[in-house]
């Protein structure tokens, strides 16, 4: 379902829930229900934007770590080596007194394409070869 199906589902459940309860007369109860699903909805934004920052950092720590460090190899070892070497190259660039923010964004932007296309059930585009018109259209 992912995380904005669960945030819409979660504002209708808090509207249903307002209205039903001011139509039984419970105002009281309505102001406190939708506070409850605000801060609901709040929180899990927070925390998917957060996890969504770290993570395209992380991912474009690795890919730096991984261009630098070629010989590190594929082992669990190496590939965290690569990791936390890619991480502070990463931290380092965006110390950068003036040109730090823009090359964070650049990072975090890179990161979170290279998230898109690693994600699981993802269809390739290009890459295979194309079907032919005879295939099409079997005669």
């Amino acid at each position: 379902m992912g995380v904005i199906g669960a945030l819409v589902l979660v504002v209708l459940v808090t509207t249903l829930m307002a209205v039903l309860l001011g139509l039984l007369g419970l105002g009281s109860l309505t102001g406190m229900t939708v506070f409850g699903g605000l801060l609901v909805v709040a929180v899990v934004s927070f925390l998917f934007v957060l996890a969504v920052a770290f993570a395209a950092q992380a991912v474009a720590g690795l890919a730096v770590g991984r261009l630098l460090l070629r010989g590190a190899g594929r082992s669990f070892r190496g590939g965290l080596g690569a990791l936390a070497f890619g991480v502070l190259v990463v931290v380092l660039v965006a110390a950068i007194p003036l040109a730090g923010g823009f090359l964070e964004a650049l990072v975090v932007l890179l990161g979170l394409g290279a998230l898109l296309l690693a994600r699981p059930g993802r269809q390739q585009m290009g890459g295979g070869a194309a079907a032919s018109p005879a295939e099409d259209h079997p005669v």
